[in-house]
């Protein structure tokens, strides 16, 4: 059985090993017609992935987390790529929030619903698609949004990115293209296999950091640091101030 995606805007087939993969892809994907597919994650490469998710023996989840990295490579060439963050909108464009496992993105989406409510609105919770457009990127809701499963439906263009880490005390600040293009690369969800990948994806990071402002914030994960990350924004909307 094939389905169909209606997220990156591809059109994108998928066929499953596991029956129940595509529940975890709901309502991101609906059944489609004939065998052809575009992306399938092979019994052997899922053998090697399950490695990076042991806290799951089920099948259909570690098929569902190993398509991240499949679905990116694929759409490399067409200037799209997910992106280990969350995504929300707030004042017409898409802020992203990224860093490692654990970091507290999830976190701080929730001080910003507490702080801003209703001016919020949940973009992806956990990997959103970053799509390079000829005008801008715009940011993406895809199936894949974390623990919390805290879904999203609209699109935005991208505003900034915020690279997050934990700290004893609240703090941001506005990095150089050179000090956030690294850590931005590794944040990227595709782990590329050639070289032609690697220069695409570096590409990518450069377009951003040249093209977009980031900012890396330190916090101890309570409101105090949303509304600080707020304020960074609200300058940089206003052009009160160069941060």
């Amino acid at each position: 059985m094939v389905f169909r995606e209606n997220f990156t805007g591809r059109g994108l087939r998928y066929s499953f090993n596991c029956p129940d993969t595509h529940k975890y892809m709901r309502p991101y994907i609906t059944e489609d017609e004939g065998e052809e597919y575009d992306i399938k994650a092979e019994e052997g490469y899922l053998d090697r992935r399950r490695f990076f998710f042991p806290e799951s023996g089920d099948a259909s989840y570690i098929e569902y987390k190993s398509l991240i990295n499949l679905t990116s490579l694929y759409l490399l060439p067409t200037g799209r790529c997910m992106i280990h963050a969350v995504a929300f909108s707030w004042r017409g464009l898409a802020w992203i929030i990224s860093g490692p496992s654990g970091a507290g993105k999830t976190t701080q989406y929730k001080n910003w619903k507490k702080t801003h409510r209703k001016a919020v609105e949940m973009i992806s919770g956990d990997m959103p698609l970053l799509e390079m457009k000829d005008d801008g990127i715009l940011v993406h809701p895809t199936p894949w949004n974390g623990k919390e499963r805290i879904k999203g439906k609209i699109s935005a263009p991208l505003g900034g990115i915020v690279l997050l880490k934990q700290d004893d005390s609240d703090s941001i600040r506005r990095m150089s293209p050179e000090e956030c293009a690294v850590p931005l690369f590794l944040q990227f969800a595709a782990t590329p296999e050639t070289e032609e990948q690697i220069i695409m994806l570096a590409g990518m990071a450069d377009e951003i950091v040249r093209n977009y402002p980031v900012f890396e914030l330190r916090n101890r994960g309570g409101e105090v640091s949303a509304v600080m990350t707020a304020q960074a924004f609200q300058r940089l909307l206003t052009k009160e101030e160069i941060i």
